[in-house]
């Protein structure tokens, strides 16, 4: 992935290549090449969170699969035309879906975790010690809110309420509300 070999969006009725997506990966912080594009749509757009598998990150929980970027960009596609709307370097962070009424935002999240004081890093199976929930607008990309919660666990469930103008994310013990009224 990238400049010499871009993500090309095929109309599968004609067979032709509507639009070429050129990835801006930063190959000098991998170990081996892991990159992987997963493919996903979400508030009626067309996603792509490109996978770079960076060894000194470590990789968000997710519930039940979610995308993920490990260290990679997230990219916005309009699928109608195939045209790039935003490109963005992330964090490693994981993707969930939201629930409820139709939604304007991509929510993300991500885990730190803290280092094993033997080794002075993470083990593979460390609890997250903090979560930091980012609200992008889908369109735009722009950061519509954030916040960062002392957490053991990740929402198991995102649902949005366009009435009461929040976001409500739910874990096995409490629930999170962000209001985005202004």
């Amino acid at each position: 992935i990238g400049a010499a070999s871009p993500i090309s969006l095929v109309d599968l009725r004609s067979g032709n290549a509507v639009s070429r997506v050129v990835i801006e990966t930063q190959r000098a912080n991998l170990h081996g090449p892991r990159i992987q594009p997963q493919i996903f749509h979400r508030s009626g757009l067309l996603y792509i969170a490109v996978f770079v598998r960076d060894w000194r990150a470590h990789l968000p929980n997710t519930a039940f699969g979610e995308p993920q970027t490990g260290a990679g960009n997230l990219v916005c596609i309009d699928p109608k035309t195939g045209e790039e709307l935003w490109q963005k370097r992330c964090e490693t962070i994981a993707i969930p879906p939201v629930y409820g009424d139709p939604s304007p935002f991509l929510v993300t999240w991500s885990t730190s975790h803290r280092a094993n004081h033997r080794f002075g890093r993470v083990s593979g199976y460390a609890q997250p010690d903090s979560l930091r929930i980012t609200v992008l607008d889908a369109t735009t990309g722009a950061m519509v809110g954030q916040t960062e919660r002392r957490a053991s666990s990740v929402p198991l469930q995102v649902m949005h309420d366009s009435a009461e103008q929040e976001l409500n994310f739910t874990f096995t013990d409490t629930v999170i509300h962000m209001n985005y009224a202004k």
